[in-house]
């Protein structure tokens, strides 16, 4: 909690940074950029997940040679898939438009590509060396996982701050210090664990086996449904805005969401061991254990209610000291955007279990029917609806409005052990 407080803080002093350093347009561009590009994260086809689970399961009868298997195995496939991914990347991306897909001026065209295909190369290569996270956190050490990431964050910190007293505002130089300030973490991280702690669990060709690629892509390429569905939900939302508001737009609704994302990221740290915590317990048959855990974790999303409401109380007050006048964030979008978090939190409680017991096929069906309808929903709310950025976030709601009944229904039939056909899967 402790280190993800220090993340949160310096993530918020990022904001401020970045926007004296590029101005509100640029900024967009660079958080529309991050999340568009993103997207591409699903071709690593649920991998990470399903070795997070298969690993765990490992670890828990203390079958340690099976967990090297399904790790030497998860790495040689998610390397090959990111290297055939970035050949053929490299060829088509600078075939589209990216000055219209973004809507910037055509004269920023070559320097937006040069950009797409540094931040492409970024997430290409995080995919690997982030596994070792996914590794530490289904060993039940997710505080050494999120370290990472949080001293990722303070290079940036620093890397950012020097360029805004060394340089004028550039979006390449941005992208290149945040790119390589997260990436070199995880990277000699990944080195550095497997060397030591993690010797026993060393990636080898000789570990690698292609009929244990089964069951990691099978379990996997249902996390690789919901993943790429999510992203479609969660990641398309400032494009959308791009599209039908410009870029500007993009940075008051990427506030509020960093706002109200306290509340996830506050909820996110307290609940990150029971995924590895719940394939463990169940594993084992211990049901009682997920319950009570369970019973705590949904007292303390109601006192979560409490704190989000007092957060959009004082949001706009916020928001004014944090940016100044320069940005206006309207209130409806704060209003929605505390609803987006609360029902997320609520369905994370329950959804956890069915992630650590590998049963994700009602949230896959559902999180398929998002995607479907999350983008023309989003765009008759903010266009035609005349909602603007507001009738963006309250698409999303609507669309994950079914999670909030059918998680914890889900749960409730397994821990009774009445689920069966669909609900058991």
């Amino acid at each position: 909690m402790l280190l993800k407080g220090l993340g949160m803080t310096v993530s918020f002093l990022l904001v401020p940074l970045m926007l004296d350093y590029l101005n509100p347009t640029r900024y967009g561009i660079w958080v529309t950029l991050n999340s568009t590009i993103g997207l591409f994260g699903f071709v690593e086809l649920g991998l990470g997940q399903g070795m997070r689970n298969k690993f765990a399961e490992a670890v828990a009868v203390g079958d340690h040679r099976l967990a090297r298997t399904y790790i030497s195995t998860a790495y040689a496939l998610i390397t090959g898939i990111v290297a055939v991914l970035f050949l053929v990347a490299i060829g088509v991306l600078p075939l589209l438009d990216w000055a219209d897909i973004l809507k910037v001026p055509s004269e920023m065209a070559n320097d937006i590509l040069r950009l797409v295909l540094l931040v492409f190369s970024y997430f290409s290569l995080q995919m690997v060396f982030k596994l070792i996270s996914v590794i530490l956190t289904a060993d039940q050490k997710p505080a050494v996982g999120k370290s990472l990431d949080t001293i990722g964050s303070l290079i940036s910190l620093g890397a950012v701050y020097l360029l805004s007293q060394f340089t004028e505002g550039s979006l390449w130089f941005l992208a290149l210090a945040v790119c390589l300030s997260n990436l070199s973490v995880k990277a000699l991280a990944t080195f550095w664990f497997f060397g030591t702690s993690y010797r026993k669990y060393l990636p080898s060709f000789r570990y690698v086996k292609l009929e244990y690629a089964k069951p990691l892509m099978g379990l996997g390429l249902q996390f690789f449904v919901m993943q790429f569905a999510g992203n479609i939900v969660f990641s398309t939302d400032n494009l959308i805005i791009t599209r039908l508001l410009g870029p500007d737009k993009v940075t008051p609704y990427s506030l509020s969401l960093k706002y109200f994302s306290l509340v996830m990221i506050f909820f996110n740290t307290v609940t990150l061991p029971l995924w590895s915590a719940y394939t463990e317990a169940y594993v084992k048959g211990e049901l009682e254990w997920i319950q009570r855990v369970t019973q705590k974790f949904i007292r303390f999303w109601l006192l979560l209610v409490v704190v989000t409401v007092v957060m959009l109380f004082f949001a706009k007050t916020f928001f004014h000291w944090w940016v100044g006048d320069e940005v206006e964030v309207p209130f409806l979008l704060s209003v929605f955007m505390a609803l987006f978090v609360l029902m997320r939190t609520w369905s994370d409680i329950f959804y956890y279990l069915m992630y650590g017991a590998s049963k994700v096929k009602i949230s896959l069906y559902v999180s398929l029917i998002a995607s479907i309808i999350n983008i023309p929903l989003s765009v008759l709310l903010a266009g035609p609806g005349g909602m603007g950025i507001a009738g963006v976030i309250l698409g999303t709601c609507l669309t994950i409005f079914p999670d909030i009944i059918l998680a914890p229904v889900q749960y409730l039939k397994i821990i009774r052990g009445t689920a069966k056909g669909l609900w058991n899967q």
